[in-house]
């Protein structure tokens, strides 16, 4: 097997380990709350974690909201024909926070999603969120960024290598969805 090969398997391992399991249980409980108080999830990335992200929020729609769960799910993109359309009206950064403006309550919760933990867009939404009473979380790579600093619960990769960040976030939503719905399969009768 090549050696390039190799490291990048062993890189990823190491990556997907900075990410303590109880911390990703406490991801899993937080989403549990909203879903009890039917509440929304938000989840937002800028346009370069597209991809990453559809990958995340199809987890969610399809490992949780397919079975007998209902979940409200609202993806939020900063999409490069998002910036035409806002950018005689409103500045960039407020493209996820003002497209939740009077509908993010007490009792949702907002997921921003970003390989750098970067982006007053994200930082601006996460401030937006905890005003409204909204749970915070994040799922980040690198330093973490701002991001980290303003959610109840991250979901630090530390790894400063996009590929393997961007596997290990993949990896991290199909472990979150696993253990959501473990938690929704003991939860209360209440399924919808």
């Amino acid at each position: 097997m090549s050696s390039t090969i190799e490291a990048y398997r062993d890189e990823v391992h190491q990556a997907a380990a900075t990410v303590p399991a109880s911390r990703i249980s406490e991801a899993a409980r937080a989403l549990l709350d909203v879903h009890r108080r039917q509440g929304t999830v938000f989840v937002l990335c800028p346009p370069e974690d597209g991809e990453s992200v559809r990958h995340f929020v199809h987890g969610l729609e399809q490992g949780i909201g397919a079975g007998p769960f209902r979940f409200r799910l609202v993806s939020l993109y900063g999409a490069p024909s998002q910036v035409v359309a806002w950018q005689n009206d409103w500045a960039y950064e407020d493209v996820y926070a003002r497209q939740m403006h009077g509908e993010i309550r007490a009792g949702d919760a907002v997921i921003a999603v970003s390989r750098r933990g970067q982006g007053l867009g994200l930082v601006r939404a996460l401030q937006v969120a905890r005003r409204a009473g909204a749970a915070t979380l994040a799922v980040v790579g690198f330093d973490g960024g701002e991001v980290k600093g303003l959610a109840d619960v991250c979901l630090h990769v530390r790894c400063s290598r996009l590929e393997q960040v961007d596997d290990v976030q993949m990896m991290l939503a199909h472990m979150l969805c696993a253990e959501l719905r473990r938690l929704l399969s003991t939860d209360s009768p209440r399924k919808a």
